[in-house]
């Protein structure tokens, strides 16, 4: 397995700062949109809550793929397909682990809940950045070969 050092490991560690910091953005959005849909214009709860699921979700793709991941040379329908498969199954990966840790072998909900929801933000940082956002490799040119 490769080591990531030096400069690599500085650029890794900012964009998943700013991978954490769009996941709190997005929690906003999603909180606010929701609330800003159901009051002001009066909806009732599951709409507001739906549509700003999809917002959000619009919202987090785009700046997944151009600003954290800078991902704009992969195939962008593999790239949504992935990430709405992603999605879900990371809070669904995060219930499974709750229910083994605090209904299985009975640990106090509060700490499972902060010791499993903590872990997946760069647990899923990490599959984005392995299987959804991959650009195509360059490749590379010695400059010492003369072409024939």
């Amino acid at each position: 397995m490769p080591s990531i050092e030096g400069p690599e490991l500085k650029e890794l560690t900012r964009r998943l700062v700013a991978f954490v910091w769009l996941t709190l953005l997005s929690f906003g959005i999603h909180l606010g949109a929701t609330m800003l849909l159901h009051e002001v214009q009066n909806a009732s709860e599951e709409l507001p809550y739906a549509i700003s699921l999809m917002l959000v979700f619009v919202i987090n793709f785009g700046i997944s793929r151009r600003v954290i991941f800078a991902s704009t040379s992969g195939d962008p329908l593999r790239q949504v397909v992935l990430f709405g498969v992603s999605t879900p199954a990371f809070p669904g990966l995060g219930y499974l682990l709750f229910l083994l840790f605090h209904a299985v072998l009975g640990f106090w909900y509060l700490g499972v809940i902060i010791g499993v929801s903590i872990p997946m933000v760069p647990a899923k940082f990490l599959f984005l950045r392995k299987f959804v956002f991959v650009s195509k490799a360059v490749p590379e040119h010695d400059s010492d070969v003369e072409p024939n």
